[in-house]
Protein backbone atom coordinates (compact mmCIF):
# COMPACT_ATOMS: atom_id res chain seq x y z
CA UNK A 1 0.00 0.00 0.00
CA UNK A 2 3.14 2.29 -0.12
CA UNK A 3 4.90 2.26 -2.80
CA UNK A 4 7.00 5.07 -2.22
CA UNK A 5 8.19 6.38 1.67
CA UNK A 6 9.28 9.91 1.41
CA UNK A 7 10.17 11.31 4.68
CA UNK A 8 11.96 14.79 5.81
CA UNK A 9 13.73 13.89 9.32
CA UNK A 10 16.12 16.32 11.38
CA UNK A 11 19.39 14.20 11.55
CA UNK A 12 18.93 12.21 14.97
CA UNK A 13 14.98 12.44 14.43
CA UNK A 14 13.39 8.96 14.20
CA UNK A 15 10.19 7.92 12.66
CA UNK A 16 8.07 4.84 12.83
CA UNK A 17 5.86 3.62 10.25
CA UNK A 18 4.00 0.67 8.43
CA UNK A 19 3.35 -1.23 5.24
CA UNK A 20 0.59 -3.30 4.62
CA UNK A 21 0.86 -6.49 1.78
CA UNK A 22 -2.22 -7.76 0.50
CA UNK A 23 -2.57 -11.34 -1.13
CA UNK A 24 -5.03 -11.18 -3.69
CA UNK A 25 -4.57 -14.88 -4.60
CA UNK A 26 -6.52 -18.12 -3.18
CA UNK A 27 -3.21 -19.90 -1.67
CA UNK A 28 -1.05 -17.93 1.14
CA UNK A 29 1.74 -16.57 0.10
CA UNK A 30 4.82 -16.70 1.91
CA UNK A 31 7.48 -13.98 1.63
CA UNK A 32 11.12 -12.76 2.30
CA UNK A 33 11.54 -8.90 3.42
CA UNK A 34 14.77 -7.49 2.88
CA UNK A 35 16.70 -4.04 2.27
CA UNK A 36 18.91 -3.05 -0.77
CA UNK A 37 19.74 0.10 -2.23
CA UNK A 38 18.61 2.07 -5.21
CA UNK A 39 19.68 5.06 -7.50
CA UNK A 40 18.25 6.13 -10.90
CA UNK A 41 21.17 5.20 -13.74
CA UNK A 42 22.45 8.44 -15.62
CA UNK A 43 20.33 9.43 -18.42
CA UNK A 44 17.65 10.35 -16.39
CA UNK A 45 14.81 7.76 -18.19
CA UNK A 46 13.92 6.45 -14.84
CA UNK A 47 15.77 2.75 -14.99
CA UNK A 48 17.40 2.10 -11.74
CA UNK A 49 20.16 0.66 -9.79
CA UNK A 50 19.65 -1.99 -7.58
CA UNK A 51 22.34 -3.04 -5.13
CA UNK A 52 23.18 -4.50 -1.74
CA UNK A 53 22.67 -2.45 1.38
CA UNK A 54 24.99 -0.18 1.93
CA UNK A 55 26.96 -0.33 -1.55
CA UNK A 56 25.50 3.50 -3.34
CA UNK A 57 26.94 6.36 -2.28
CA UNK A 58 23.03 7.26 -1.58
CA UNK A 59 22.38 4.33 0.93
CA UNK A 60 19.73 4.69 3.91
CA UNK A 61 19.63 1.12 4.20
CA UNK A 62 21.62 1.33 7.72
CA UNK A 63 19.37 3.65 8.86
CA UNK A 64 15.94 1.36 8.76
CA UNK A 65 14.87 -1.81 10.90
CA UNK A 66 12.02 -4.03 10.01
CA UNK A 67 9.82 -6.13 11.47
CA UNK A 68 9.37 -8.97 10.18
CA UNK A 69 12.06 -10.90 7.82
CA UNK A 70 9.64 -13.24 6.72
CA UNK A 71 6.05 -13.50 6.38
CA UNK A 72 3.02 -15.39 5.03
CA UNK A 73 -0.09 -13.82 4.07
CA UNK A 74 -3.27 -15.52 4.13
CA UNK A 75 -5.24 -16.42 1.13
CA UNK A 76 -7.17 -12.83 0.47
CA UNK A 77 -5.91 -10.86 3.13
CA UNK A 78 -3.48 -8.65 4.57
CA UNK A 79 -0.52 -8.47 6.70
CA UNK A 80 1.61 -5.65 7.83
CA UNK A 81 5.74 -4.98 8.33
CA UNK A 82 6.66 -2.33 10.85
CA UNK A 83 9.84 -0.29 9.84
CA UNK A 84 11.85 2.50 11.75
CA UNK A 85 13.98 5.19 10.16
CA UNK A 86 16.46 6.61 12.29
CA UNK A 87 18.50 9.59 10.71
CA UNK A 88 22.14 9.87 11.94
CA UNK A 89 23.42 13.09 13.73
CA UNK A 90 25.52 13.69 10.72
CA UNK A 91 23.13 12.60 7.82
CA UNK A 92 23.53 15.69 4.82
CA UNK A 93 21.30 15.81 1.82
CA UNK A 94 18.62 12.86 0.47
CA UNK A 95 19.21 9.27 0.90
CA UNK A 96 17.73 6.16 -0.49
CA UNK A 97 16.72 2.40 0.04
CA UNK A 98 14.24 -0.46 -1.17
CA UNK A 99 12.30 -2.66 1.05
CA UNK A 100 11.48 -5.60 -1.42
CA UNK A 101 8.93 -8.47 -0.45
CA UNK A 102 9.69 -11.16 -2.73
CA UNK A 103 8.23 -14.71 -3.08
CA UNK A 104 8.58 -17.87 -5.12
CA UNK A 105 6.33 -18.46 -7.98
CA UNK A 106 6.36 -21.77 -9.09
CA UNK A 107 9.40 -23.47 -10.61
CA UNK A 108 10.45 -26.22 -13.27
CA UNK A 109 10.82 -29.89 -13.16
CA UNK A 110 14.57 -31.08 -12.86
CA UNK A 111 15.69 -31.41 -15.71
CA UNK A 112 17.91 -34.22 -16.90
CA UNK A 113 21.36 -33.56 -14.81
CA UNK A 114 18.60 -32.98 -11.74
CA UNK A 115 18.85 -29.52 -12.26
CA UNK A 116 15.82 -27.42 -11.09
CA UNK A 117 14.78 -23.71 -12.02
CA UNK A 118 12.83 -21.86 -9.74
CA UNK A 119 10.39 -18.55 -10.50
CA UNK A 120 10.37 -15.68 -7.94
CA UNK A 121 8.48 -12.06 -7.91
CA UNK A 122 9.29 -9.33 -6.08
CA UNK A 123 7.74 -6.11 -5.22
CA UNK A 124 9.38 -2.99 -3.51
CA UNK A 125 8.39 -0.16 -1.25
CA UNK A 126 11.16 2.64 -2.27
CA UNK A 127 12.56 5.13 0.43
CA UNK A 128 13.07 8.17 -0.14
CA UNK A 129 14.96 10.57 2.93
CA UNK A 130 15.85 13.62 3.18
CA UNK A 131 18.04 15.24 6.47
CA UNK A 132 15.76 18.13 7.39
CA UNK A 133 18.19 21.65 7.12
CA UNK A 134 20.57 20.50 4.99
CA UNK A 135 19.27 19.79 1.15
CA UNK A 136 20.09 21.70 -1.86
CA UNK A 137 18.16 21.02 -4.38
CA UNK A 138 19.49 22.49 -7.39
CA UNK A 139 20.20 22.11 -11.51
CA UNK A 140 21.37 23.32 -14.63
CA UNK A 141 20.75 23.11 -18.26
CA UNK A 142 24.03 22.54 -19.73
CA UNK A 143 22.56 21.75 -23.25
CA UNK A 144 20.08 22.81 -25.60
CA UNK A 145 19.38 22.52 -29.08
CA UNK A 146 16.66 23.42 -31.31
CA UNK A 147 16.46 22.10 -35.04
CA UNK A 148 15.12 24.18 -37.84
CA UNK A 149 11.76 22.93 -38.81
CA UNK A 150 10.69 22.02 -42.66
CA UNK A 151 8.24 20.46 -44.52
CA UNK A 152 8.74 16.79 -43.34
CA UNK A 153 9.74 17.72 -39.95
CA UNK A 154 8.47 18.87 -36.72
CA UNK A 155 10.35 21.65 -35.02
CA UNK A 156 12.90 19.23 -32.20
CA UNK A 157 13.84 20.38 -28.76
CA UNK A 158 16.09 18.72 -26.87
CA UNK A 159 17.59 19.62 -23.40
CA UNK A 160 20.61 17.79 -20.93
CA UNK A 161 19.61 18.68 -17.00
CA UNK A 162 22.23 17.85 -14.58
CA UNK A 163 21.54 17.51 -10.95
CA UNK A 164 23.70 19.97 -9.06
CA UNK A 165 22.51 19.47 -5.46
CA UNK A 166 22.77 16.76 -2.50
CA UNK A 167 19.37 14.94 -3.30
CA UNK A 168 17.48 13.03 -6.03
CA UNK A 169 15.35 15.73 -8.60
CA UNK A 170 12.38 15.03 -10.80
CA UNK A 171 12.38 17.61 -13.41
CA UNK A 172 9.48 18.22 -15.75
CA UNK A 173 9.93 21.09 -18.80
CA UNK A 174 6.86 22.66 -21.01
CA UNK A 175 8.20 24.98 -23.85
CA UNK A 176 5.90 27.92 -25.64
CA UNK A 177 6.27 28.97 -29.05
CA UNK A 178 6.19 32.74 -29.73
CA UNK A 179 6.88 34.77 -33.14
CA UNK A 180 8.99 38.00 -32.99
CA UNK A 181 5.86 39.87 -32.63
CA UNK A 182 5.15 37.91 -29.14
CA UNK A 183 2.11 36.41 -30.70
CA UNK A 184 1.43 32.60 -28.45
CA UNK A 185 1.36 29.66 -31.82
CA UNK A 186 1.36 27.02 -29.30
CA UNK A 187 3.27 24.95 -26.65
CA UNK A 188 4.45 21.36 -25.56
CA UNK A 189 6.15 19.79 -22.96
CA UNK A 190 8.90 16.93 -22.29
CA UNK A 191 9.06 13.82 -20.94
CA UNK A 192 9.89 13.94 -16.92
CA UNK A 193 13.73 12.98 -16.10
CA UNK A 194 14.68 11.29 -13.05
CA UNK A 195 18.36 12.29 -11.36
CA UNK A 196 20.13 11.39 -8.62
CA UNK A 197 23.29 14.56 -7.32
CA UNK A 198 25.82 14.28 -9.84
CA UNK A 199 24.08 12.56 -12.74
CA UNK A 200 22.25 14.20 -16.03
CA UNK A 201 18.73 13.36 -17.86
CA UNK A 202 18.43 13.83 -21.58
CA UNK A 203 14.83 15.06 -22.72
CA UNK A 204 13.26 15.79 -25.90
CA UNK A 205 10.57 16.50 -27.69
CA UNK A 206 8.99 18.11 -30.59
CA UNK A 207 5.96 20.49 -32.03
CA UNK A 208 4.47 20.48 -35.67
CA UNK A 209 2.82 23.81 -36.25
Amino acid sequence: NRPVVEETLAPGQAVDGTITIENQGDEPLPMDVYLQDWEYLDGGNGDKLFSAPGTSPWSASAWISYHPSRLTIPPRGTTAVEYTIRVPENARGGHTAVLFFESGLGQLPPDQTGVTVQYTGRIGSLFEINAAGTVQRAGEITELSVSEPSADRPLALTYTFRNTGNVLVRPKAYFNIVDLAGAYLGRGEFPQRYTFPGRSGIASSEWTG
